[in-house]
């Protein structure tokens, strides 16, 4: 199922999650450690490949650190970086750090809060010519995120909300139609996501588990950007709406300090003007996962 998803989807043109940061952090996800297992650390390496608007390729890679303080607190930081390319421009750099931090108030019941903070500032350009934010490793701004997580046998339930606090200066036209032809995205500020992930996994003894699930992306209203010519606050359109996702997870544990994970995600339903260029009609990602 996973490998079809590329195929299945290779027409269209949508947002495959927010990726702003919330979907792949660790707010929607059920990582928590034990103190029953006895390993109160996690290191991960991540390799991820999407396709997006204007025949980009969009590659990630991530570097993530999970460390259980007692018995109901974890910290979490993850590192990403981006090459997105098509045959005309390319551009590479850090993308995000996300630091989190976990509390479980029950065996099933935990929630979180993170800071996501840049480390590109979404201007990047190639050479001389400056590139929209679909080209962008980050969006530049310092981001919260709040999250919550239910587990209840094999089934799990996420709820998250990221909301940036600052504004992105992008020199390129936007390739959207804007109200005022011919601007770019300077002052641009963009609304915060709200996303619930339904995931059912399925244990296939003794060291395989097939998953499946939607996630669901509210974004909270239109965003908006400053008018250089006039230096009036303008509204983006059709840029508030919601994004429906199905996702699919293998995990593969040969030991107990081991894991790999493929998933995969592809849109059902999308925001029609998406200005901040996060456009995916399919997004895949491999992980290996080492406890110790």
């Amino acid at each position: 199922m996973v490998w079809l998803l590329p195929s299945l989807c290779s027409t269209t043109l949508a947002q495959g999650c927010s990726d702003a940061g919330v979907c792949t952090s660790s707010m929607l996800r059920s990582d928590a450690l034990s103190t029953d297992e006895g390993l109160r650390n996690v290191f991960s390496v991540g390799l991820s490949y999407g396709k997006a608007d204007f025949d980009i390729g969009a590659t990630g890679t991530s570097l993530e650190y999970t460390r259980l303080l007692g018995n109901r607190w974890q910290i979490n930081l993850r590192l990403t970086a981006a090459r997105l390319a098509n045959e005309k421009y390319a551009v590479s750099g850090p993308g995000d750090l996300f630091t989190s931090i976990r509390y479980s108030i029950l065996e099933q019941l935990s929630v979180n809060a993170g800071v996501k903070w840049p480390l590109s500032s979404g201007n990047l350009k190639d050479g001389d010519v400056a590139l929209p934010f679909d080209y962008q490793p980050s969006l530049g701004t310092i981001d919260v995120l709040i999250g919550a997580q239910f587990q209840f046998n094999r089934i799990l339930i996420a709820l998250a909300w990221q909301q940036s606090l600052g504004e992105t200066d992008n020199d390129a036209p936007p390739p959207i139609a804007l109200p005022n032809p011919g601007s770019s995205l300077f002052s641009y500020r963009r609304k915060g996501d709200l996303a619930l992930r339904a995931l059912y996994l399925l244990p296939l003894e003794p060291h395989w588990k097939l998953g499946g699930g939607v996630l669901p992306i509210l974004h909270l209203g239109n965003d908006t950007y400053r008018d250089r010519t006039t230096d009036q606050l303008r509204v983006v359109p059709g840029s508030g709406s919601w994004t429906l996702n199905a996702n699919a997870v293998v995990e593969f544990l040969p030991a107990s300090r081991h894991l790999l994970r493929l998933q995969a995600g592809f849109p059902l339903r999308v925001r029609p003007v998406r200005p901040d260029g996060l456009t995916r009609s399919f997004a895949a990602e491999c992980s290996y996962q080492f406890r110790f």
